[in-house]
Order: structure tokens, then sequence, then C-alpha cells
């Protein structure tokens, strides 16, 4: 019963410990469709118009008529342009320590997003 009653306490005071707020950093690719991606993604949830359906609302594949495959591949390709503008590490600017002070480049690349629905019904 001792070791119930330590085990209940630590837990507890686990539930009471200060909670830290997460932050992170992202961003959301919308691209789950073709056709949805035509249509700007209007209407999505509500139009069967393929079994890409089934990621905005399940309850949708209900309405298509025949049983229906849906493959897509989008291709995301970010473009930023860097610049360094003076870095300095601790007092000493990238260039005196030996390093290359360009613009950095392009960290972008050419990313597929590939989607594919089956629904079985």
């Amino acid at each position: 019963m001792t070791k119930f009653l330590r085990v209940s306490a630590l837990v507890s005071s686990l539930c009471f410990l200060p909670l830290v707020q997460v932050q992170a950093a992202g961003f959301y690719i919308q691209e789950q469709s073709v056709s949805g991606l035509g249509a700007s993604y209007a209407g999505q949830a509500a139009m069967p118009r393929d079994a890409s359906i089934i990621f905005f609302n399940p309850a949708g594949m209900a309405h298509l008529d025949q049983r229906q495959v849906n493959l897509g591949v989008e291709l995301i390709y970010p473009h930023v342009d860097m610049e360094d503008t003076g870095t300095t590490i601790s007092g000493f600017t990238l260039d005196q320590l030996g390093r290359d002070n360009g613009d950095g480049g392009n960290p972008g690349s050419l990313s597929p997003v590939p989607n594919a629905y089956l629904p079985c019904r």
C-alpha cells in the first residue's frame, strides 16, 4: 500500500509541474488533391469530385458513383534569396575568420508532394 501511495504521489506531483509552451516553426502544405488544387480547394469538403474527398470529408465517399483511384504529385520549388549583411561572431567578422561572406545561395530544393486515394466501401 505504501508503494502505491508513493507512486501516486510521484505521478500527481509531476502533473503539477509548471507547463512550458512549445513553439515550433513550419508551414502547412494544402496540396492534397489535384482536382482540389485546380479549384483552389473551394468547397473541397462538400463536393465529392473524386476519391480525394476522403482527406477533407470521409463521409463524402458515400456520394461517389463508382470505385475510384486518385493519384497525384505536386512539385514545390521554394526559392529564397539570402544575403549576409555583416554577420559577426564575438566581435570578429566572418572575413577575419577566413570564411566566405557570400550570399548563402538558395536553401530551397525541388520537392514532390505525392497523394493517393483508394476508397473502399
